[in-house]
């Protein structure tokens, strides 16, 4: 039996350029509208009551990932959440937030949320450059354009 260095599980979960692969997927499925993207992926998305605290949950069962958003959370919200969730489908294979909150390697955590907000927030602000005046929005104003909060601000690339 081998055992996998945490630097080696590292490097496997984070080999991917997050922008490149929205770019990627976008393309791909020509579409920038979460919802789409997951259907034309085949990953099944769900809504259900998940509480005041969780926005999303991402089952990965037999190669298929199933996402189960929050039923609670606005459209605007879903979007995102939704893009971030697609975000750990294509960047974060084998890697589980879930399991390395309880261990001693919970600070990998910060760096897969990261790059899957970064994932979501260059799909997300990919609607807005069909605008004519988006190189003249603030981050903020863009922000506001999604319906999003100001805390995603350092997202925006």
């Amino acid at each position: 039996m081998q055992i996998k260095l945490e630097s080696e599980l590292t490097n496997m979960a984070f080999e991917k350029n997050e922008i490149a692969e929205a770019d990627k997927l976008m393309k791909r499925y020509n579409s920038h509208d979460p919802f789409e993207i997951a259907k034309n992926a085949n990953i099944p998305v769900l809504e259900a009551p998940l509480g005041e605290i969780t926005y999303a949950d991402r089952a990965y069962y037999k190669r298929i990932n199933v996402i189960t958003l929050n039923s609670n959370i606005n459209d605007a919200w879903k979007n995102f959440v939704l893009a971030h969730e697609l975000g750990h489908c294509y960047l974060h294979h084998g890697f589980s937030t879930t399991f390395y909150r309880n261990t001693p390697s919970s600070g990998m955590i910060n760096w897969a949320e990261k790059e899957a907000s970064t994932f979501a927030m260059e799909i997300l602000d990919y609607q807005l450059r069909e605008e004519d005046a988006y190189y003249q929005l603030t981050p903020f104003e863009k922000l506001d354009h999604l319906g999003l909060p100001y805390s995603l601000e350092d997202y925006l690339v």
